[in-house]
């Protein structure tokens, strides 16, 4: 009888550490999932490589998912190369001929995948160009990212030819203060000043503005020959 009694406790007792040791486990093994915050296309960037396109699907799409071709030069990409055109932007891009005529920054003459003329569109709408025309040059300063589409896009952007189009984001008012100066010179006499400032303007945040433009002047390798550039970008949200 007292044996019995014994080996009945042991089982006893050893149950009782199993189940203080099962809620201890149970206890550490709690998950805490949080959401993960997703790129904006239309918001500035900390760094080279983009996530998400906008101009693909018209959507904040990831670029791994979206079924067609296309590059993302953001922000600090061009700051990183130093560009003064669009076309110079998008110099490292596959598939893209550009600066065939020079130095010359009059217009962004580019060619993909063979076919000249690529359209551009600004935020979403046409920048005035068609399959058969161009216009001048877009200062990449007032630019937040520029995508390249390769591939027809007519279904979505209407009137552009096969060989893909170009999407320009301007710089959008932001919650975070920005004040940025810019002064520089080099060859051909370049003098360049630029100014970039954004924040809220109300004290609850609500009211949000950005202002970025730019000046410049430099003569070209063509005697005779001077651009100047003048652009201001004023926006309100």
């Amino acid at each position: 009888m007292f044996k019995y009694n014994k080996i009945t406790a042991l089982w006893t007792a050893t149950l009782a550490v199993s189940s203080i040791g099962n809620q201890a486990l149970a206890a550490e093994e709690t998950l805490v999932v949080t959401a993960g915050s997703s790129e904006d296309p239309t918001a500035p960037l900390k760094g080279i490589v983009a996530t998400r396109t906008l101009s693909a699907t018209k959507t904040a799409a990831e670029i791994v998912k979206t079924p067609q071709s296309v590059s993302v030069v953001t922000r600090d990409q061009m700051r990183a190369l130093d560009v003064t055109s669009v076309s110079q932007a998008l110099r490292y891009s596959a598939g893209v001929f550009t600066e065939y005529r020079g130095s010359s920054n009059r217009n962004d003459e580019v060619f993909v995948r063979g076919f000249s003329y690529v359209p551009k569109f600004l935020d979403g709408l046409s920048y005035g160009a068609t399959a058969s025309s161009q216009t001048g040059t877009f200062d990449p300063w007032l630019l937040e990212r520029v995508e390249l589409v390769r591939g027809p896009a007519s279904v979505l952007f209407g009137q552009v030819n096969p060989g893909g189009l170009i999407a320009m984001t301007s710089k959008r008012p932001v919650s975070q203060p920005i004040h940025e100066l810019q002064f520089r010179t080099g060859n051909h006499h370049l003098a360049e000043g630029a100014f970039d400032f954004g924040g809220p303007l109300s004290d609850d945040g609500r009211l949000l503005y950005r202002l970025n433009g730019i000046a410049r002047t430099q003569n070209s390798q063509v005697e005779d020959y001077k651009e100047t550039r003048m652009a201001i970008a004023p926006a309100l949200t």
